[in-house]
């Protein structure tokens, strides 16, 4: 005869939960990338001071001595760009990896929920919500990622950096916004792991 082991199920179940609640808290927003502080540097691009003298023989009038200093400032605008253009490639790698892990999350747990064969009342609002906001961070993402193109032409290059600077704030928002509403659905589904009614079947 083929026993049943309850309590042994629950424990197991409770486990699982508890594995993947540790998972979607390991994709927390790392406080020390370093990200914002290299963005911060790469919005001085063109704001780094340029001698009034210029040393260059031959450069006798303002008009020369503007296009010496904005040769200067694109010189060394393009010599930042290569390490630009690195970080940028580097933020939309880690806002697509986010989103793709807690997106493998949701399917385990919704395979967990399945598998268990409880009934939580909430469930289908709870998966819809999840769904949504992950519509709306996977948007935000592909915003960064389209927003990830540094040139050093023009008058102001920096407004390019500061106009990636915010798409990816808002992708972060919309990524936690997506956590929040997974650690939801964790919680609604461990809530209805059933404790058993009796030790019988217990060994």
């Amino acid at each position: 005869m083929k026993r049943h082991y309850p309590l042994m199920s629950l424990v197991i179940g409770v486990g699982v939960i508890l594995f993947l609640s540790a998972a979607v808290a390991g994709a927390e927003e790392s406080p020390k990338t370093g990200v914002r502080t290299e963005l911060h540097a790469m919005e001085r691009t063109d704001k780094t001071s340029t001698p009034e003298k210029t040393t260059k023989v031959g450069v006798n009038n303002e008009t020369e001595r503007t296009a010496a200093k904005t040769a200067e400032r694109h010189t060394r605008c393009e010599q930042r760009k290569p390490k630009i253009d690195t970080l940028m490639t580097r933020v939309v790698d880690n806002r697509e990896n986010k989103v793709a892990k807690l997106s493998s999350i949701v399917e385990k747990v919704k395979a967990f929920y399945v598998k268990q064969g409880h009934t939580l009342a909430n469930y289908d609002a709870l998966v819809s919500d999840v769904n949504a906001k992950k519509t709306a961070a996977e948007s935000a993402a592909n915003a960064v990622k389209s927003g990830a193109s540094f040139s050093c032409d023009g008058e102001k290059p920096a407004e390019g950096v500061q106009a990636f600077k915010q798409k990816r704030q808002s992708a972060i928002s919309a990524v936690q916004a997506y956590r929040q509403s997974i650690k939801a659905l964790i919680e609604g589904v461990r809530s209805v792991q059933t404790k058993p009614a009796s030790n019988e079947g217990v060994r």
